[in-house]
């Protein structure tokens, strides 16, 4: 049983609140939502709820009769608040991911305008003032509608809820953090165990066929999914996106006129399994020398063919290009390109440079290609973080028992969720 909250105590400050919302009203022309999270494991689910988050920012902006938090609102901003390291800890157990790797991720979704990193994981009275303060002048607050408790059973989210100030969105099928962790605890000893070529055998190959059966009868990729990822942010003057974005494409500009170069590609060929801070990473270094990325998701069956004695990839091809679609540092995907390249991609996408996720993937036809066409291969190396997905998966392994035990209670609470299941409506 969740204990009483009661609402004296919920609504303490509540005047005070919408005061300064009343102020914010007559002088501000930008509708800010706030959405908090772990984010752990970053994949295409968090992308989408992030998505959502902004959609309801747009309705509401617009005077929806759902919506109407600032009158006459012009534009949009979506903050994110991190859950710090520790929080995560003392709520939930460790994370897979530091802090520093969530950050990364997050901040290169194209929904997002800016981050409040370290915040806690209750919404307490004192923070939600914050955010509804001038400091951050948030006008709602926004989660999934998978329920999200505190360790001592009450509701995380009930003040903002009695204030009146919460919407909820609904959740992305299929994919969550509970189900890559275990995912990951396979791969990790899928990976240890790559004598074992048998489909059947049950240190690999047979166990993992019925998990991607469970898995992918859950998700199901849709055009209009694919078109709501794909279509182009705006983001308000006052957005830091904003600045970045405009600062880039003067940085370009400039060196185009320096070096007197012709519009640039940049094909970036890669397996994006597990997208993480190092995918991130790469694909901004792409970004910054080249005007145009267009990031190559390997076609399942490239990946599997001929490697019989390799785990095969977590995420199917769909899933892996969710998360490259949703990033701000991409300007297109290919979801299933081929594994090499050919006359015919460099010539479709007037390919001016490539680069292969892992510089051991180039083989003597791609630079044959490459020379034929005048396309330079260039090398970006890992800087800050690691894009390997055993990197990843060891991780999880090291704290194997930690993980297990919270993966006994987060998978009861999914089977809950799924047989409870009803439908809501997606922004």
């Amino acid at each position: 049983m969740i204990p009483f909250v009661s609402s004296s105590f919920l609504l303490v400050g509540a005047v005070a609140l919408l005061r300064a919302k009343k102020t914010l009203k007559k002088t501000r022309k930008v509708f800010r939502v706030y959405m908090d999270g772990c984010f752990d494991l970053m994949h295409f689910g968090h992308a989408n709820a992030l998505r959502q988050a902004r959609a309801i920012a747009s309705f509401a902006s617009t005077g929806g009769k759902e919506g109407g938090y600032v009158e006459g609102a012009e534009e949009v901003e979506l903050i994110v608040g991190l859950v710090s390291d520790e929080e995560i800890l003392r709520c939930k157990g460790p994370p897979v991911l530091p802090e520093q790797e969530r950050v990364k991720c997050v901040r290169a979704v194209k929904w997002v305008d800016d981050i409040i990193a370290n915040v806690p994981y209750e919404l307490t009275r004192e923070f939600v003032e914050e955010l509804f303060s001038e400091k951050y002048g948030i006008d709602c607050i926004v989660h999934g509608d998978d329920p999200c408790y505190l360790p001592d059973g009450t509701d995380a989210y009930a003040i903002p809820k009695a204030l009146g100030k919460y919407r909820e969105i609904k959740r992305t099928e299929g994919v969550s953090t509970t189900d890559l962790v275990a995912r990951l605890l396979e791969y990790a000893d899928a990976s240890e165990n790559t004598t074992s070529k048998s489909a059947g055998d049950e240190s690999s190959g047979g166990k993992r066929s019925e998990k991607n059966e469970r898995h992918e009868a859950r998700f199901c990729t849709t055009a209009s999914r694919i078109a709501q990822f794909a279509a182009k942010v705006s983001y308000s003057k006052t957005s830091k996106m904003h600045e970045e974005t405009e600062k880039r494409k003067t940085d370009k500009k400039q060196r185009k006129n320096e070096k007197n170069e012709e519009t640039t590609c940049c094909y970036v060929v890669g397996a994006f399994d597990v997208f993480n801070a190092g995918h991130v990473e790469l694909l901004e270094e792409c970004s910054f020398v080249a005007d145009k990325v267009v990031c190559a998701v390997i076609a399942d069956e490239y990946l599997t063919r001929d490697k019989t004695n390799q785990p095969p990839p977590m995420l199917n091809q769909s899933e892996r290009a969710m998360s490259a679609i949703a990033c701000r540092h991409c300007d297109d995907v290919v979801v299933g390109a081929p594994a090499r390249l050919t006359d015919d991609i460099c010539k479709t996408f007037n390919v001016t440079a490539v680069v292969f996720e892992d510089d051991d993937a180039v083989t003597e036809r791609d630079r044959n290609v490459c020379e034929k066409n005048g396309v330079q291969i260039l090398s970006v190396k890992e800087r800050v973080f690691s894009r390997k997905k055993l990197t990843i998966a060891k991780r999880v392994q090291a704290n194997r028992a930690l993980f297990e035990e919270r993966q006994k209670r987060k998978m009861a609470s999914e089977k809950a969720y799924y047989e409870q299941k009803a439908f809501v409506a997606e922004d």
